[in-house]
Order: structure tokens, then sequence, then C-alpha cells
């Protein structure tokens, strides 16, 4: 009776710590739904044809698929409306929540730790959970669309975890057991980080469950043997690319910091991960893109180092030793070490790294916290002031942690304010006034003043790039930089100018289909003809230049609407949120007598930019000829 009393009170203590979570965590976040898509979501979600279609994104989403092909979910469920992309964001940041919950409540209440933390593992494993939750360092990983990645590997392996510690109890486990391979497996596919999660599982086991080695093998030789086989679903092909030469980096295809060994990337990981445990205990400076400098020698590594080491051995120590504790390093250690030992990776410093190794770090506090309250309930005999004061505490840091991740997020609300946020914090990132040059002329209501401060940027970008200590732009942004600049010019009516801008940038990138789409512009009224070949020009350059396929469309509409048309669909498959594209195809539409098909276009382009005036004014007309009594 006692036992199912119990279990009954175990169980509407989880339902409440889950409610609790997600009623947290919703909050905290609850500004987010409307941010749009920033830096990488554009080219890895906006502009990524994989993202249409399910299949097509699981069967070409290489290494990643898995993710891919939940934002092909979103998509197919409600197009680019970010609504969907951010609730599905949360939607895995909370359960990945509960899980830690479990899995950490299930752990503090068997073996050893149940001896010490049994009685409180409940309320324990609730501090853990919903701190990590709403810590706001894991803003860039949960409000960050495309960092879905890291926390749907992060949500697997805690999911490999969970069902493991099932499995090893069950005495009937092969749905548990199951469940786990295929979390691991799916894992592998999401993010190559999820290459601890086999090692962790391994640790976890020996640590808490397994009495011994031969324990552990006589009673889950092949569990074990199954999770390492997912290794067999990674991607290494990368790592030729990495090691390829000792004079680059490399991410994805783009080459970006030059001279970065794997052992100058050692060496500033050490800064790096100082920098991690200083913002998990003081989340002040964020930043979606440091721009981090490289570390050149040992002797800038060496404190950093030194205490990074003395972490990593106290872990060995703790393994030698037998102790437990030795899992919560090996958690932090192991997760990290894809991304932050000796593998080149362009960015040194990106916070979503730490999605999962931060709940170690909760895990330290919490019970280090703990320890020091029943000590002091012992040293002071308070025997009663033991449990309300952790609560309070408890409350009072989760309240200041949810309240500091809804502040962070509030620089998510543009892309201006997100790299305005990046500049102030990092004056020295070039790339950072580069995409803040660009985002400033991407607003649907740029005014004078934006168009100043881009030139403003272009200027202090010109004086950093002096400094031989910052990290320098790549090829690519040194001509977004220029292209940006002459825009602006051109905006403030300084044609000539922005011509010779335009110019310049087609003498140092002779491919630069963007400097041939802006030249068109500038002669398209008083030279059609050399307009047009520009646009041309642009289109030979790159492909996928959805703008030359909009320009040259407009300036072919009356001479030839049926080209004209499939270069405006042509454009808009490059690029699905550009609402000059579906204001021209519906001008074409109502050229050819059907301004009922017209209508949906204005719409659209309407929906994607409410302040293109053209686009009101074209629908307005499009409606009289639809409903001519109307206007009577």
């Amino acid at each position: 009776m006692n036992q199912q009393l119990a279990i009954s009170s175990d169980a509407r203590f989880a339902l409440a710590a889950c409610v609790l979570i997600a009623f947290a965590g919703t909050l905290a976040y609850s500004n987010t739904f409307t941010s749009p898509f920033v830096f990488d979501d554009v080219r890895q979600i906006v502009e990524n044809p994989l993202v249409r279609d399910v299949a097509a994104a699981w069967r070409g989403g290489g290494a990643r698929r898995t993710a891919y092909a939940t934002f092909a979910i979103n998509y197919a469920a409600s197009g680019l409306d970010v609504f969907g992309f951010h609730a599905a964001n949360l939607a895995i940041h909370v359960v990945a929540a509960m899980l830690l919950l479990a899995i950490v409540w299930r752990t503090l209440s068997s073996g050893r730790p149940g001896e010490r933390y049994g009685a409180d593992a409940r309320w324990l494993a609730l501090a853990v959970a919903l701190l990590w939750a709403l810590h706001p360092l894991q803003t860039q990983a949960v409000t960050y669309i495309v960092q879905r990645m890291e926390s749907l590997m992060g949500l697997l392996m805690l999911g490999t975890l969970w069902f493991f510690t099932g499995a090893a109890r069950a005495k009937r486990s092969w749905l548990l057991t199951g469940l786990c391979v295929l979390c691991c497996a799916l894992g592998m596919l999401t993010k190559q980080s999820m290459a601890a999660a086999p090692l962790l599982v391994l640790w976890y086991d020996r640590a808490f469950v397994a009495t011994s080695w031969s324990d552990l093998l006589r009673k889950r030789v092949l569990l074990h043997a199954a999770l390492f086989a997912c290794w067999g679903l990674l991607d290494f092909s990368w790592l030729s690319r990495y090691f390829a030469s000792d004079q680059q980096a490399v991410a994805g295809v783009d080459v970006v910091v030059p001279g970065l060994s794997p052992m100058t990337y050692l060496f500033s990981q050490a800064g790096a991960i100082v920098h991690y445990l200083r913002l998990c205990v003081w989340p002040v400076g964020q930043s979606l893109d440091y721009r981090w400098p490289p570390t050149l020698s040992l002797a800038e590594a060496a404190l950093p180092g030194a205490f990074v080491l003395l972490l990593l051995g106290a872990t060995v120590w703790s393994l030698f030793r037998r102790s437990e504790w030795s899992f919560v390093g090996a958690w932090f250690f192991l997760i990290l070490a894809p991304t932050s030992t000796i593998i080149p990776i362009a960015d040194i410093v990106v916070e979503h790294r730490m999605y999962l190794p931060l709940a170690a770090v909760v895990v330290i506090v919490v019970l280090g916290a703990y320890e020091a309250a029943v000590w002091v309930q012992r040293r002071f005999a308070l025997e009663r002031a033991l449990r309300p004061a952790l609560l309070g505490l408890g409350a009072a840091v989760a309240l200041a942690l949810g309240l500091t991740t809804w502040a962070r997020n509030t620089v998510y609300a543009s892309p201006v304010a997100l790299w305005t946020d990046v500049v102030e914090k990092s004056p020295q990132n070039l790339r950072a006034r580069t995409n803040l040059m660009a985002e400033l002329l991407r607003k649907s209501d740029p005014t004078l003043a934006s168009y100043k401060e881009v030139l403003h940027q272009a200027q202090q970008i010109e004086a950093i790039v002096a400094d031989a200590n910052v990290v320098q732009l790549t090829e690519v942004e040194n001509e977004s930089a220029q292209i940006n600049t002459g825009v602006a010019l051109m905006r403030l009516g300084q044609l000539d100018e922005a011509e010779a801008v335009f110019q310049a940038a087609l003498k140092a990138h002779p491919r630069c289909a963007q400097a041939h789409v802006n030249l068109g512009q500038l002669v398209r009224s008083e030279d059609p003809v050399a307009a047009a070949e520009h646009f041309e020009a642009a289109i030979a350059c790159d492909p996928k230049c959805a703008a030359a396929y909009n320009n040259l469309g407009a300036m072919l509409a009356q001479t030839d609407p049926t080209r004209a048309r499939g270069l405006f669909e042509r454009s808009l498959q490059l690029d699905p949120l550009c609402a000059d594209a579906f204001n021209n195809l519906g001008n074409f539409y109502v050229r050819q007598g059907q301004p009922d098909r017209a209508i949906p276009y204005y719409d659209r382009a309407l929906a994607i930019d409410p302040a293109l005036k053209s686009a009101q004014q074209n629908r307005d007309l499009a409606w009289q000829l639809v409903n001519p009594r109307a206007g009577l």
C-alpha cells in the first residue's frame, strides 16, 4: 500500500514538474515566436531547396538529414511562417528538459547516489532541469532557428541515455533497447557531436548500473555494441577537409580563418572553454558571433589551459577512484570534444556548443548548493529550514535566469537588432559589421539614417582591416561590404560614386553577380540594353542570383511577357521571400487581362513586405478591375 502511494506521489510530482518546465520555458521564450530568420537560417532553410520536401530533405540532408527533415515538416505544415519553426524549437527544448529531469531523478534515486540524495532526488532533479531549461546560454540553440541541429541532437542524446536507464533495469527490455538504439542512430544523423553518445552510455553504465566490467559485458554487451555500431552512420569525409591543409580551417565550404591549424585551434579552445564556463555562472555579454581571434602560442594559452587541464585531471582522477562524479566531467568534455579540441572549425567560440555540457555545470552547482545546505543544517541544527531555503533559492535563481533569457531573446526581434548587438559587444568583428550593413539595406522601410549608417560601417571596416590582429574578412564578406557600400551610395543619390564602387567590386571579384545587378539598375532608365546585358551577365556569373532573374524579367515584361513570367517564377524558386517578384507576377497577369489571378500574388507580396506601396496600389487596381461596380 505504501509503495502504491509512493508511486502515485511520484507520478503526480512528475506531471506537475513537467507542466512547470513547459510553462516556465514558454514564458521565457514567449517573445521569440515572431523573430525572423537570421544569418545561417537564410542559407540553410529559406534558400535551401531540400527544405521544400520531407523525402528530399532525408535523402539529401547528408550527415544532418534528421534536422533537415524536421525543417521540411515545418515547411510542409506552414511554409516559411516562423511561428511554426520557433514552436518546434521550443517543444524540442522543453521535452529535452523533461528527459533531463527524468534521468537525474532516476540516477539520484538509485545505487550509491540514492543513499545520499534519495529523499530529495526529485526536487534536485527538478532544480537541475528547470535551471538548465531557463538558462540564457541556451538561447542560441533554441531561438536561432537553424541551431535546432544542436538542440535536436541534444534531445536524441538525452533520449538515448533515458531509454538505456530503462532498458538496464527492465526484465524484458527489447522495446526500450530498440528505442535507445533508434535515438542514437537518429542523433548520429543530426550532428556529429552525437559521436559522444555511445561512450557516455558506456560510462554511465559502469558508474551507476553495473557492479563491474564483467557484469556490464555479461548483461548488456549487445546493447553497447549496437550503440557503437551507430558510429557507422557518421559522415567522416569532412575530416579530410579539416586536415587537408595546415593553413586553413573549413566550415562546410568556406575557408574562414587562415592559419588556423589543429594546434592553434587547440590553444584557442582553452580560452573558449573558460569563456563558456564564465557564461554558465554569469551569463553577461552573450553574442551570436564572437569572431574569436585565434590563440597563436602556448604562452597565451597557458593560464586558461592550466584551468581546463585541472578540470580534466579531476575527471580522470574521479574515474580511477570509481566515483560517480567522473560521469559529470565526462559529460562536459566528451560532448565538447568534437568541436572544441583539435578539429579546426571556422568559428572558435559559439554558444550553442554548450547546450548539453551546460547540464554538467548545473548538476555540480545544484548538488554543491545542496551539500552546503546540509552542512549548514547539521552545523547549526536548522532541521526545518533546509528545504524552504533551497526551494526559495532555486525559485529566485530560476526567475532570474528566465528573465535574463527573455531579455536576451529581444535581440532576435530583427536582424538589425541582432547585428547591432554583436557590433556593440565585438567592435572589431568585421563580419558583424558587414552583416549589419546588409540588414540595414534589407529593411522594409530603410531611411536616410540607415544609408548613412551603412557608409559609417564601411568606414569602420576600412579602419579595422588595418589591424593585423583582427580576424579579416573572407573574399565573400569583402565583396558583400563593397556591394552594400555601393547600394547605400546609390540610395543616397550619389550615383557616380556608387558606379565606381560597383566597378571596383567587379575588378576585384570578376564573377560578382550582385555588382552586375546593381550596375544594371543604375543604367536601366538611360541605357536599357546595357542594363539587360548586366542582368544576363549576373545570371551567367551566378545562376542562383534571384535578383538578376527578377530585374531581367521586369525589363522584358512588355516586350517578351512569356519569358518575363518564367524569369519571375525562377526568381521565386530561388528566393521565396522576394516580394518584388510576386508584385511583378501580379503585374504580368493584369497585363494578360487576368486581374483575378493577379490578386493572390499581390497578397503574397504584401504579406512579405507590408510597406511595398506599389503592391498595394496594384492590388487595389486589380480588385477594381475584378469588381468594377464596387467603385461606383
